[in-house]
């Protein structure tokens, strides 16, 4: 689940209401900054925000893929 901000904040308050994380939150090298959990079910969830927007050719440098779009 993509999250506009508060991402630190949030897996706070998922871990405060029983929340197990697996990931803690982390920027990865394509701009998003991710954390994954199981609720109080078990179901698993991962949330991410977007903290830097990369260009194509930016997110290939930054993760070692190419990354190829079409319109």
């Amino acid at each position: 689940m993509q999250l506009s901000g508060g991402i630190d904040a949030h897996c706070e308050q998922a871990r405060a209401a029983g929340a197990k994380i697996g990931r803690e939150p982390e920027t990865q090298p394509y701009g998003d900054r991710v954390y994954t959990c199981l609720d109080l079910e078990d179901h698993p969830w991962s949330f991410g925000q977007t903290v830097t927007v990369l260009s194509p050719d930016e997110q290939a440098q930054a993760t070692g893929h190419d990354i190829t779009t079409s319109l």
